[in-house]
This record gives C-alpha cells, structure tokens and sequence, in this order.
C-alpha cells in the first residue's frame, strides 16, 4: 500500500451552506491538510463565514486549525453580501442547526491575507 503525504492547503471561503460541505470533504481527505482558512464576504459577511468555519471546525474536533477573517468589502466591484434571501434567514445560525451567540469570532487568529502567507512561505 502506497501512503502520500497530506499536501498543505490554505482555503479562502465565505462559509455558507455550500462551502462548509466543501471544508468537510477536506477535512476527511487524507490527502490534504487544511493548514487554515480565511473568510471573505459572498453568500455572508466575511465575520459570519469566520463564524461558521469555528463551528464547523469544532464540531468536526480540529478547532486548531487557524481562522482569519478576510475583507468585508470585495477588492474590485460591489459586494452582495447579505443581499440574497437565504443569506438574511440563515446569518445568524451557524449551519449545523443551531445559533451561535458567544461570539465565536474571537478565536480567529489575525488577517486572512497574513494568515495565506505564513501558509504559502
């Protein structure tokens, strides 16, 4: 039996519905290692995708995998971030079932784009 070793892999994501499928899937490949994840805004603001990307990696048992928050505001164009009618229902729960008010956010460790370098080398 071959073994591979997990290649490293920094995701940038707005964790809504469909990208927390995306970070499970990671999460149980055994060839990848998810070395962090920044949020930006799409489907939620880029502090509710860092939110939700806690819980999801809480509930999966890899709370040590580092977090930064993204920009709120997209570099080029408008954002819509909050605009499309799943989002307003499902902004404040965090995905799994259930709300989250402790302001999980807190546990984000620093600036997304730092967080890619420190990543990338």
């Amino acid at each position: 039996m071959t073994t591979t070793t997990p290649q490293p892999f920094y995701l940038d994501c707005d964790t809504g519905i469909d990208d927390s499928l995306a970070i499970a899937y990671l999460l149980a490949s055994p060839e990848v290692e998810l070395a962090g994840i920044g949020t930006v805004s799409g489907n939620v603001s880029a502090a509710t995708g860092a939110v939700n990307t806690l819980n999801l990696l809480h509930a999966a048992g890899r709370a040590g995998i580092p977090v930064a928050v993204g920009a709120h505001d997209p570099l080029m164009g408008r954002s819509t971030a909050g605009r499309r009618t799943f989002t307003a229902r499902t902004a404040s729960a965090d995905h799994l079932g259930r709300r989250r008010t402790d302001g999980g956010i807190r546990d984000c460790r620093g600036d997304a784009g730092a967080a890619r370098q420190r990543v990338s080398g």
